[in-house]
């Protein structure tokens, strides 16, 4: 490669509104009318727990257990219906199911038991679900749970939402995930033999996942192989998890990670075995594997599926050390039969390291991967030789430094303005004088037919990069 209008009748409006005024009859808007956004309200009255028809105004449900509430609430919606559940502390018993189209759920805010709306776990639940997300007869759609904190309570296997099959268009926005031993949210394509089950626009925006098993977890039913696809991960804060977005789903495609922070996790921080189309852009990824220092990776795509990681982009994210000496091992991993691969535009931060933080590493097995334009991983160098004749030299030798983190490169050159007749030839080749493996120096030999004049200047435009096979 070479570098080388309007009319307004303000009469008949002003009287109109007059005569409407003088002939209106004021109506206040009370409660149990329309006037609230959500179809119930449940609160805890004297340790019961009660669901409030916001039409009617009449306590339709109440039990003492607040999953027996919820799931007899959800049941009876039918045609939808969003559901507020008030500021305050509630313990989750059982799976609560989600089977009806258009559900939200809403609380009074993400926090602590007496700053928001928070559901945790009974502590003697193992492999216990808070919200699933099942229905058993067709595709469902529409639905979300929004502004309140689920608390796995790090009971084995807790999982705070699942989305195993026929549903779509699900939107979770504002949540507090915590102590998920097994994953904050899953999302899974189940088996089914007419192709319904497969799982499509599922919107994670602005969450806060903490201390879980995966913080996100695409992944294959047990049984079968089906489809997630359209999966938006976009901004909020990832901490403490093994890994803060796993995808291991091997027919996911079309998946986007957007603008999160994350930090501290304890492995991998995104960790890749399948997924097509996936681009992950402008996130900001610190202090990385905490289970063993200098053994895990901002970014770790793999393959391990038939069907492996096809058309990645990796671009725009800050990854590296903050607050931890030799904490990753490497920013960005792309290994095994991994295809059609972008890394480009990244922040590679590897100044807080005694043994050095490697910024990119990639297998002998990728295919088709470009690599351009990161900070503190060179994949490029380039410049202009000057060249004065001697009226009688036709052979010259220019020594340059390519300053490339790669031991391969390939060289091209260009004349790009020359008063003596063309050369019949250019080439470059690397120089390895110190023997460390062509590091340092390219040498360009340019060589022409008729000797240049004596004092004549040449410009030879040259241009390394690095090769990827």
């Amino acid at each position: 490669m070479v570098l080388i209008v309007f009319i307004v009748a303000f009469t008949v409006g002003w009287l109109s509104n007059q005569f409407l005024a003088q002939n209106s009859i004021e109506t206040l808007i009370s409660r149990g009318s329309y006037a609230s956004e959500s179809s119930y309200t449940v609160f805890v009255d004297g340790g019961v727990i009660k669901a409030r028809n916001e039409v009617s105004g009449n306590i339709e449900f109440s039990d003492s257990d607040f999953s027996t509430v919820m799931q007899q609430l959800i049941d009876s919606l039918v045609n939808g219906g969003t559901i507020l559940i008030t500021r305050g502390l509630y313990t989750v018993t059982k799976t609560i199911n989600i089977a009806n189209e258009a559900v939200y759920i809403k609380g009074e805010g993400r926090g602590y038991d007496i700053y928001g709306t928070v559901l945790k776990l009974a502590a003697e639940l193992t492999n216990t679900t808070v919200f699933r997300y099942n229905p058993s007869d067709r595709h469902k759609y529409f639905g979300g749970i929004s502004d309140l904190t689920i608390d796995g309570n790090d009971n084995v296997g807790s999982v705070g939402i699942h989305v195993k099959k026929y549903f779509s268009d699900l939107k979770f926005e504002n949540l507090w995930l915590k102590n998920c031993a097994g994953a904050g949210i899953k999302i899974e394509g189940a088996g089914d033999p007419t192709g319904a089950s497969h799982v499509w626009n599922i919107w994670i925006v602005d969450c806060l996942v903490e201390s879980c098993g995966y913080g996100i977890y695409l992944t294959n039913a047990d049984n079968y192989m089906h489809k997630i696809s359209r999966v938006t991960i976009r901004g909020g804060h990832f901490y403490d998890n093994i890994n803060s977005i796993r995808i291991d789903a091997e027919y996911s495609f079309n998946i986007l990670i957007e603008g999160i922070t994350a930090e501290r996790d304890r492995q991998h921080c995104i960790y890749m075995t399948a997924g097509r189309r996936v681009q992950i852009v402008n996130n900001r990824i610190y202090d990385i594997g905490t289970d063993a220092l200098n053994t895990y990776d901002g970014i770790h795509i793999t393959s391990t599926y038939n069907n492996p990681p096809i058309d990645i982009l990796i671009q725009g994210n800050s990854i590296g050390n903050h607050w931890i000496e030799n904490q990753m091992r490497y920013c960005i991993v792309v290994n095994g039969s991994v295809h059609h691969v972008k890394i480009t535009d990244n922040i590679l931060d590897t100044w807080k390291s005694v043994v050095p933080l490697q910024p990119i590493y990639y297998g002998l097995n990728v295919k088709d991967l470009e690599i351009h334009f990161n900070q503190n991983y060179p994949t490029e160098s380039y410049g202009i030789v000057n060249i004065t004749g001697t009226g009688s030299q036709t052979e010259f030798e220019v020594i340059t430094q390519h300053g490339l983190v790669n031991d391969k490169v390939i060289v091209s050159a260009s004349i790009t303005k020359a008063a003596a007749p063309h050369p019949s030839y250019i080439y470059a080749y690397l120089n390895d004088t110190d023997v460390d493996g062509f590091k340092e120096t390219i040498v360009i030999i340019v060589k022409f037919d008729v000797a240049p004049a004596n004092g004549e200047l040449i410009y030879i435009c040259w241009k390394a990069e690095a090769i990827i096979p």
